[in-house]
C-alpha cells in the first residue's frame, strides 16, 4: 500500500492546509469581487 504510506508522510499535512488555505482566499477574493459595497 503506497497510497497509505505517501498519506502517512509528513508532506501531505502541510500540503493539505496550503490547499486549504489557498481555496479559502480564492472564495474570499471571489465573494469580495462579486459583492462589491
Amino acid at each position: 500500500m503506497e497510497l497509505l504510506s505517501f498519506l502517512n508522510s509528513d508532506i501531505v499535512l502541510p500540503l493539505v492546509a496550503f490547499l486549504v488555505i489557498t481555496v479559502y482566499l480564492i472564495t474570499r477574493f471571489r465573494n469580495r469581487r462579486k459583492f462589491k459595497r
